[in-house]
């Protein structure tokens, strides 16, 4: 009985420390991720490397709806620092779904930005929009495409990072990848 007791104990410290099992109300665990393959990329973009995109769920968040609820993206660039010890910076953006739009034959359109910065009160409104970042996500899901065209990716995003409000200065990239589903451990209360 000791055995079993400890085994059981073991297994939840190791899962519950991997991260696999989630116990946070409105977490924004991953449902499904995809290296993507960089096509077309301006500005700070034309380095990136290694670039994973991640749709997210909040675990609270209407579990009968299965629809995602944000997305991650996480790439690397080249470190600017002039030292011997150079490696590459981690870039991680973590964005929240604003729009879902229907594009046809079962795409679906996902289009993701940035939480909203609070306004800054003693600042005009001028000064703080040429002061905010904007970081957009349009992705386009072919997953559950029925038509019988062929699409090489399952995934194409547009990628756009900028600040201020005209954006002829913001850095663009176009991705693509196919997706493959996270497993996790999900709550009970989403379990059918």
């Amino acid at each position: 009985m000791k055995k079993i007791i400890l085994t059981v104990l073991t297994i939840v410290f190791v899962t519950t420390n991997a991260g696999a099992i989630v116990m946070r109300p409105g977490h924004e665990r991953p449902i499904f991720g995809a290296a993507m393959e960089k096509v077309d990329a301006q500005g700070h973009f034309e380095l990136a490397s290694n670039i994973f995109l991640e749709l997210t769920k909040r675990d609270s968040y209407r579990a009968y709806n299965t629809d995602p609820t944000g997305m991650l993206l996480t790439y690397t660039v080249p470190s600017v620092k002039l030292s011997s010890d150079e490696s590459d910076q981690f870039v991680s953006q973590k964005l929240v779904i604003t729009d879902k739009r229907d594009v046809g034959c079962g795409s679906v359109q996902y289009i993701a930005s940035l939480r909203p910065e609070p306004i800054l009160h003693y600042l005009p409104v001028e000064k703080t929009r040429e002061m905010q970042h904007r970081f957009t996500v349009v992705l386009i899901d072919h997953s559950q495409r029925v038509c019988e065209d062929y699409r090489p990716y399952l995934w194409e995003a547009s990628v756009r990072e900028g600040y201020g409000w005209c954006g002829t200065m913001d850095a663009t990239m176009e991705i693509v990848g196919n997706p493959e589903r996270v497993y996790t451990i999900q709550p009970l209360n989403e379990i059918n």
